[in-house]
């Protein structure tokens, strides 16, 4: 089963620490995520990471390679990495499919609150709706957040690896401050803090699973909503030149998750279901494969770790 670890962190600094340490430990960068304050730092403005002006949220961001020592050569090469500004969190960089999500989710898309966009992304990885208000304010604030979506063989490993860094204790932690755990964050600023949240949103939050301190975990619930983000941001990265819309390959990224889905194919690695998967599709699409079978791909990939 997939679970999603989420630290929060003073400062960018330490997160990107907490990212090269994970990927030291032999963690695929898709599976991490960075979401972080940008308002004091400037990272973004200062390593020159843009962003397409026709993508709201500025995914799919870059680090010129001449700077990529200075910013951190590991971070620099997380997936989506890019920099936005969002209503009442402030300028933020972001990379990875969380980090992504939170960038492109569009503000008070699922919430109404102009902290959605950031809260709804993490409630779709299966974060319940106070954690992701108090994530968001933590962000706003200054603060940095990790997040890695990992098969749960991998726990203590990325467990180990994040408590490392001394993630803040979400129970324990002052709303005036980022850098000030001697008071205490209350349960009714956390949601104040995340706005109004429609009750359709909430529901989607996941199982929390981890003690009260420290890294969390959350198991994500498997619809195709809370993965559609990134699915999105996997098109943006490698589709997203061909002229086709996202909505042409809208089918190939639903056709891998029900594969993924599918416990007839548990245990099955994807070299041995491609061919029927291919013979399978091509029946109503004859001659398609080649042009989506990438897509098909990276939904499986997402369910089957």
């Amino acid at each position: 089963m997939s679970e999603t670890f989420v630290g929060l962190y003073k400062d960018f600094n330490t997160a990107r620490k907490v990212v090269e340490d994970l990927v030291n430990a032999g963690l695929d960068r898709r599976t991490i995520s960075l979401v972080a304050s940008d308002s004091v730092t400037r990272y973004g403005e200062k390593w020159q990471i843009t962003a397409p002006k026709d993508q709201m949220g500025g995914a799919d961001g870059d680090v010129e390679a001449a700077e990529g020592a200075g910013f951190g050569a590991v971070v620099g090469t997380l997936v989506g990495l890019g920099v936005a500004l969002i209503p009442g969190v402030g300028p933020i960089i972001a990379g990875g499919a969380l980090g992504a999500a939170a960038l492109s989710a569009g503000v008070g898309a699922a919430t109404g609150a102009v902290t959605g966009g950031i809260a709804a992304s993490l409630m779709n990885f299966g974060v319940p709706e106070e954690d992701a208000a108090y994530y968001t304010e933590g962000i706003r604030k200054g603060g940095a957040l990790v997040g890695v979506s990992v098969h749960e063989t991998w726990a203590d490993r990325v467990r180990e690896v994040m408590n490392r860094h001394n993630p803040i204790d979400l129970d324990v932690q002052n709303s005036a401050d980022i850098n000030d755990d001697t008071a205490d964050f209350s349960t009714e600023q956390r949601q104040q803090s995340g706005g109004v949240m429609a009750q359709s949103a909430s529901t989607r939050g996941g199982t929390y699973t981890s003690e009260r301190s420290g890294v969390r975990t959350y198991s994500r619930p498997r619809t195709f909503e809370n993965y559609a983000p990134e699915y999105r941001n996997h098109y943006n990265m490698y589709y997203g030149h061909t002229g086709n819309p996202y909505d042409f390959y809208l089918p190939a990224y639903l056709y891998g998750f029900n594969l993924g889905s599918n416990s007839y194919y548990r245990g099955y690695q994807w070299e041995q279901i491609e061919p029927e998967a291919r013979r399978r599709w091509e029946e109503e699409r004859p001659n398609t494969w080649d042009q989506i079978k990438d897509a098909v791909r990276n939904a499986w990939d997402s369910l089957t770790d």
